[in-house]
C-alpha cells in the first residue's frame, strides 16, 4: 500500500523529470544572407555633402520574388578611399528609407532638406587614406533605401572604387 509520503515522493519525482524536458536546451545560430549588396557607390563626395549615388533598392519581405528573406540584422561597411588622411572624429552617417507600401520612400535628407535623425554612423578610420569599417543594427522590414552624408572628413573620396555594402542576418533556433 503507497502511503502519503511514496505518493508525495512519487509526485515530485514526475515535477521534476517534466521541468527537466521542458527546459533542453535550444542553440541558436546565424543565417547569413548569401550575398552583399552594393546599396551607395559614394565616389567623387566631398566631405559634409550627402549622396544616394547608385542607390540600389533592398525588399526583405518574405517572398519568393524578393531580395531579402524577412533578415532580422543588416551590416554596413563602408569601402572608402580619400588622397589624403581624413579629419579626426569624420563619420559616414546613414539612413536608412523604408517604404509603407512598396513605392514611396521616406524623405532623403539633403543639404536643403532635414529629415530624422541618421539611422547609424560608420566610423571612418583616421590616419590612413582608406576605410574598412562594418557596423551591424537592426534591418527593416520590407523595401527600403540608403542615403549617407560623410560627416567630417576635410576630404573628397576618390573618383572610383569606393561603396556601402550591405549583409544580412537572422538568429535561427534549433
Amino acid at each position: 500500500m503507497l502511503t502519503s509520503r511514496m505518493v508525495k515522493a512519487v509526485a515530485l519525482l514526475l515535477l521534476l523529470g517534466g521541468a527537466a524536458i521542458a527546459t533542453a536546451a535550444v542553440t541558436t545560430q546565424w543565417v547569413i544572407g548569401s550575398t552583399s549588396t552594393v546599396m551607395l557607390t559614394p565616389n567623387s563626395v566631398a566631405s559634409n555633402s550627402y549622396t544616394t549615388t547608385g542607390q540600389a533598392t533592398y525588399d526583405n519581405t518574405i517572398s519568393g520574388t524578393a531580395t531579402g528573406a524577412g533578415y532580422t540584422r543588416c551590416s554596413f561597411e563602408a569601402v572608402l578611399a580619400f588622397p589624403a588622411n581624413p579629419s579626426a572624429n569624420a563619420a559616414v552617417l546613414l539612413w536608412i528609407l523604408p517604404s509603407q507600401d512598396g513605392t514611396n520612400y521616406a524623405d532623403t535628407p539633403s543639404g536643403s532638406i532635414t529629415t530624422t535623425p541618421a539611422s547609424l554612423a560608420i566610423p571612418v578610420t583616421q590616419g590612413q587614406t582608406t576605410t574598412r569599417q562594418i557596423v551591424f543594427t537592426q534591418c527593416p522590414p520590407g523595401k527600403f533605401k540608403l542615403a549617407a552624408q560623410l560627416n567630417g572628413t576635410g576630404q573628397t573620396t576618390n573618383a572610383s572604387g569606393n561603396a556601402i555594402n550591405m549583409k544580412q542576418y537572422t538568429p535561427q533556433g534549433n
